[in-house]
């Protein structure tokens, strides 16, 4: 058989699998395991994924693109071996640092004893054999770009007790500032399983029990030896949840929204009666422009969307968002536009006066 024979006889054997996956509503463990294993072998051995990426193009119900799809997030960052299955874990934090009396400061990473009062939790809650974090703070987009290859490898030293693994991305220092602004990080580290277990984290049992285990994150950080025995800097840490690679640094861009969109909205000093906002997405873009309009300030900026958000979801964030800030806020005074009213609303608040600077976030 010739390589192409051979290559097209592999999609169309994963496209039957998927097939069957379907038909068994995703109870047929045997194809789920032969998809399983040839999706983990292109991700960790291959440069290109040929069998996987020939099968998403011969598949057509969109319900078989989205399982094949899963399955291919799941392998990138759950590693199954004979016995035990490795998973990587992040805890997406957002750090605010001060300096006072214009000292240079910087942070890159936290204390290891409250991490490691989280993963005895982590083990109690998902009955894991260990949580091991690496206590150095990264870059999101850096974790998101890792090759599947590099984060296993990354976990396995882990695993093995290397405190600072090497052959990953490159840890992040966050500099203590006199106006600092919100800024995103992550800890990553491994959860390992019995092979017999289903990696649980994710799941909404596990994730109630898990709103209580934010204190620990923002310990490590609030109480690390650089801020606890300088007082010239001042911490301010948020910490917004754990979860498995892909949904944690998810969680960790929304976050880091959130803080933004709060301290915007304190900024305006308005109460609820007398704060505006007006929101539109700007066209062919995942981008959503705010206008925030208080008694003496206009706030304008540019914020992502999130991956299949809408509009009126943000809208409904930022709803949320705003009670919380003021308990008395309206939700009527949030009004949606298309871009040509939003900028004449814009026009008559003078918005290029006040406008926030800076990527959209």
């Amino acid at each position: 058989m010739s390589v192409k024979n051979m290559l097209e006889h592999q999609i169309e054997t994963m496209v039957t699998d998927v097939h069957r996956l379907e038909l068994s509503g995703g109870s047929d463990a045997a194809a789920l395991a032969r998809i399983r294993t040839i999706v983990s072998h292109e991700l960790l051995k291959c440069d290109v994924m040929e069998i996987t990426i020939g099968a998403l193009g011969a598949l057509e119900q969109e319900s078989a693109v989205k399982r094949l799809m899963g399955i291919v997030s799941y392998c990138s960052e759950h590693f199954r071996y004979e016995d035990r299955i490795l998973s990587a874990v992040v805890l997406p934090v957002s750090i605010k640092l001060r300096a006072l009396n214009m000292i240079q400061m910087s942070i890159d990473k936290g204390e290891r004893g409250d991490l490691r009062d989280l993963s005895v939790k982590m083990v109690q809650a998902l009955g894991a054999r260990k949580v091991i974090f690496d206590t150095r703070l990264y870059n999101g987009t850096d974790l998101n770009q890792m090759k599947s290859r590099d984060v296993l490898g990354f976990l396995l030293q882990l695993e093995a007790g290397v405190f600072y693994p090497s052959g990953g991305p490159r840890a992040i220092s966050l500099q203590a500032e006199s106006q600092p602004s919100w800024k995103s990080a992550f800890f990553i580290g491994v959860e390992i399983v019995d092979i017999r277990k289903y990696p649980g984290l994710n799941d909404w049992p596990v994730q109630m029990q898990a709103s209580g285990w934010c204190e620990h994150p923002r310990a490590s950080i609030e109480y690390c030896d650089e801020v606890l025995f300088n007082v010239d800097i001042e911490a301010e840490v948020s910490s917004h949840g754990a979860f498995y690679l892909a949904r944690g640094l998810e969680a960790g861009v929304r976050g880091l929204r959130k803080m933004r969109i709060l301290e915007m909205l304190e900024a305006l000093e308005a109460d609820g009666a007398s704060l505006q906002i007006f929101c539109t997405q700007i066209e062919f873009s995942s981008q959503v422009r705010t206008l925030m309009v208080g008694p003496q300030l206009t706030l304008e900026h540019k914020w992502n969307l999130l991956r299949d958000e809408t509009l009126w979801e943000f809208q409904q964030e930022l709803e949320r968002l705003a009670l919380e800030v003021l308990p008395e806020f309206d939700a009527q005074c949030i009004t949606q536009l298309d871009e040509e009213d939003y900028k004449a609303q814009a026009k008559k608040f003078q918005v290029p006066l006040f406008r926030v600077l800076g990527r959209p976030i």
